[in-house]
């Protein structure tokens, strides 16, 4: 029996946003490539919040790991609707909350409370 305080799932690496497996054409695969063992999969820690054990999607989400389809198609949708891109794509995700401050021009609007990140 095994007595460590860590739970792992193997997991194959996935987008964030649509839940769809990364590809090797996709930018971020090579983030975890050579994590990937013959399966295709990554044993990855299972962590806790609030004291439960998070679930299988939110353990996607963390992984922070998009497709090129969704890094592309997302912050447009997102700028359409006028919402803030941090707000929606940083964990915990798809806030929608109102983006009041252009930050890139066409693409990338923001909120007053997260404008900070884009000041870094």
């Amino acid at each position: 029996m095994d007595d460590s305080p860590w739970t792992y799932i193997n997991l194959i690496p996935a987008c964030k946003n649509c839940k769809n497996p990364l590809t090797e054409k996709d930018d971020d695969f090579q983030h975890v490539e050579e994590e990937i063992d013959e399966n295709g999969e990554i044993n990855q820690t299972v962590y806790y919040t609030d004291g439960e054990l998070n679930s299988l999607e939110q353990t996607i989400e963390q992984m922070e790991l998009q497709c090129d389809a969704c890094r592309i198609e997302i912050p447009k949708k997102l700028f359409e609707k006028g919402l803030c891109f941090m707000c929606y794509d940083e964990p915990p995700l798809f806030e929608e909350n109102p983006g009041t401050i252009v930050i890139e021009e066409g693409k990338i609007l923001s909120c007053e409370s997260c404008k900070w990140w884009w000041d870094e």
